[in-house]
């Protein structure tokens, strides 16, 4: 797992991103936004996981429609330029709360937010959530190894 950024200032943007699988971001912005969004703070990754992080001072100080609105911006740019699963979150920087989103469909509202998940998780765990848990299959053997050695 890595951070990837692709500006000067760390953040990610999509319209380089999109440029480099030859597409073009006017492609994927919808005219129903005050700003077309581009640049994500923080992209994380591996072979099959990406988390977008976008983060905000306070809730309370943010429209939530339209901060949702614009992680959602993000979640369609990053469906075009890889074919990763996709964890979304909105961060506090001046406060305790993260929502998060993640499923088939990754939609960006209310109604999908993962209520549950108040406490951000590693990467692993992110990864856990989307895959399931994936056994070391060594453990598995020498757990079954045991347990048939105590049974006989």
């Amino acid at each position: 797992m890595h951070q990837i950024g692709n500006t000067e200032s760390g953040e990610f943007s999509y319209v380089q991103a999109l440029k480099t699988v030859g597409k073009n971001i006017k492609d994927y912005q919808k005219g129903d936004t005050d700003t077309n969004h581009q640049y994500l703070d923080i992209r994380f990754e591996n072979d099959r996981l990406v988390i977008l992080v976008e983060t905000k001072n306070s809730f309370n100080r943010w429209d939530h429609n339209k901060i949702r609105k614009q992680l959602q911006d993000y979640v369609r740019y990053e469906k075009a330029y890889s074919d990763k699963k996709i964890i979304a979150m909105l961060i506090e920087t001046d406060g305790d709360d993260i929502w998060v989103w993640h499923g088939q469909s990754v939609i960006i509202d209310e109604e999908h937010r993962k209520k549950e998940e108040t406490i951000l998780k590693s990467f692993e765990e992110y990864e856990n959530i989307v895959f399931g848990k994936v056994n070391d299959k060594i453990k598995v053997v020498d757990s079954i190894k045991i347990l048939n050695e105590m049974l006989h």
